[in-house]
């Protein structure tokens, strides 16, 4: 199926109705999305200079080039010590045709290193028999670093949990 390569969350615009913002949640490497450099943790503020509603979000996930407004959170605080946050528009891209793209289970894996402790980092999207080998020598590479905990988060559209930390047993 065509798509754009990225999952996003709608989020209504303080003070209108029916405009949304979508924060965007996941870019599938080598994707339409990634082409033009969408990242996670941006937001999607019109499509085709038009706000998003219900009725035309359907834009962002199928379709021929579309013309994206991007936003990124501005934290502000203003002389009386009130919340005056906002996302702010910083650039335009145009999004190439919605084409069939093909994410990976495991797009990321690090380990991050504090005195004598040691995390290991695994960000997946699903596991399934296919993804054994590669599972397997990700844990070979987390046993050789001496990983005492380990944190994997579920990316994704559906990433609506907080990561889960766990106790790795060699």
């Amino acid at each position: 199926m065509p798509s754009y390569g990225f999952d996003y969350s709608l989020y209504r615009i303080s003070g209108n109705d029916t405009a949304y913002n979508a924060l965007i949640t996941y870019v599938i490497p080598e994707s339409p999305a990634s082409e033009v450099g969408l990242k996670r943790g941006e937001w999607i503020m019109q499509i085709n200079d038009d706000y998003i509603t219900k009725k035309t979000e359907k834009l962002l996930t199928e379709g021929e080039n579309q013309k994206l407004l991007l936003g990124k959170y501005v934290s502000a605080v203003n002389d009386e010590g009130e919340d005056e946050s906002k996302i702010e528009s910083y650039r335009d891209v145009v999004l190439p045709a919605a084409r069939p793209v093909e994410d990976v289970a495991i797009p990321a894996y690090d380990v991050y290193s504090s005195g004598s402790i040691n995390v290991g980092y695994l960000a997946y999207n699903s596991f399934n028999k296919e993804d054994n080998s590669e599972l397997l020598q990700l844990s070979q590479f987390f046993k050789d670093k001496d990983i005492t905990d380990m944190k994997c988060v579920k990316c994704g559209r559906d990433y609506v949990e907080r990561p889960a930390i766990f106790s790795v047993l060699w």
